[in-house]
């Protein structure tokens, strides 16, 4: 091997150097092309997802409104039963009991009467 020129050496160092800064450069740009495609699909899937999760919620919700609704009115059934329940068992004490409390009003006042005289 013979002499090192130092000025070839240098420059094809130089040249090396900016071969390979060229290549970083274009792999970066392509890494952030891809980086920016998968956020894309990323982002897009994600939408979706989001969109399913809505859906199923929406059905739930819609589901449980009704199962409520269906709910309350069996209590407003219920209910209106027992205050049906409750109306007949005032009549019936009121049919049965109020001729005797006449009575004992009658009673009450004959006793007064008599306490009287």
């Amino acid at each position: 091997m013979g002499p090192v020129d130092l000025s070839t050496l240098a420059s094809q160092m130089i040249d090396n150097f900016a071969e390979l800064h060229k290549k970083i450069d274009e792999n970066a740009r392509e890494f952030r092309q891809e980086l920016k495609e998968n956020a894309c699909e990323f982002r897009q899937e994600l939408e979706k997802t989001f969109d399913k999760l809505d859906a199923k919620i929406d059905k739930n919700a819609r589901e449980f409104r009704q199962e409520l609704k269906e709910t309350f009115d069996k209590l407003d059934e219920k209910i209106d039963a027992v205050a049906a329940d409750v109306k007949n068992l005032t009549d019936n004490m009121n049919e049965r009991f109020g001729p005797l409390q006449k009575r004992v009003e009658e009673l009450e006042g004959m006793v007064a009467e008599d306490i009287i005289t």
